[in-house]
C-alpha cells in the first residue's frame, strides 16, 4: 500500500509483487524474481518506500523542483555528459558510431520517460498555481513536449525491449 522504488542496476518503481517477483515499472521492466534482484550484478539492493506525510505548500515546492531541474541542466557532470552538454555528447557519440546499442536504447527509453514526465508534471505544477503563471509554463511545456516526442522516437528506433545488435546498428 506504500509507494516503492529501488536499486539494482538503477532506479525502479516497484508497483507491486507476487509469490515470485518484484512488478517493476519503466521502460522494458515488467518483472524482476526477487530472489536473484540484488545479487545478480551489485550483490546488492536498496529499497525504499515512502510514507503519506502533512501536505506541504505546492508553490515552494514547485520552485524547488524547478531551481534543481535548471541546476541539474547547466551542469556537466563527469566529462561533459551531464545536463545539456550531455545530449551533445550522446548525439555526437550516435553520429561516430561510438558505444555500443543496448547502451543507446537504455538512454533512449530512460531519458524518454523522464520528459515525459517532465511534461507532466510541468502541467499539474501549471494547475496547481492556477496557471497564475501560464506565460511561463505554456512555452516549457510546449519545448518539454517536443523533445519527449523526439526521444520518443529515438526509443522507437533503438528500442530497449526486444531491440537487436542489428537493428541498433541499422539506425
Amino acid at each position: 500500500g506504500l509507494p516503492c522504488y529501488g536499486w539494482h542496476y538503477d532506479f525502479s518503481v516497484i508497483r507491486g509483487y507476487d509469490s515470485d517477483a518484484y512488478l517493476l515499472s519503466g521502460p522494458g521492466k515488467s518483472e524482476r524474481g526477487w530472489k536473484e534482484f540484488g545479487v545478480t550484478a551489485v550483490g546488492f539492493m536498496d529499497i525504499w518506500s515512502l510514507r503519506p506525510g502533512p501536505k506541504g505548500d505546492d508553490a515552494p515546492a514547485i520552485a524547488d523542483a524547478l531551481a534543481f531541474a535548471v541546476s541539474f541542466g547547466r551542469s556537466a557532470g563527469k566529462e561533459g555528459t551531464s545536463g545539456l552538454r550531455g545530449y551533445d555528447h550522446w548525439i555526437a557519440g550516435l553520429e561516430l558510431g561510438k558505444g555500443d546499442g543496448f547502451g543507446g536504447a537504455y538512454n533512449a527509453a530512460i531519458w524518454a520517460e523522464c520528459r515525459r514526465f517532465a511534461v507532466e508534471f510541468l502541467e499539474e505544477a501549471n494547475e496547481r498555481n492556477g496557471r497564475k503563471h501560464n506565460a511561463l509554463f505554456a512555452p516549457a511545456i510546449g519545448k518539454y513536449r517536443t523533445v519527449s516526442e523526439s526521444l520518443s522516437e529515438v526509443e522507437r528506433l533503438f528500442p530497449y525491449k526486444g531491440g537487436t545488435e542489428k537493428q541498433w546498428k541499422q539506425h
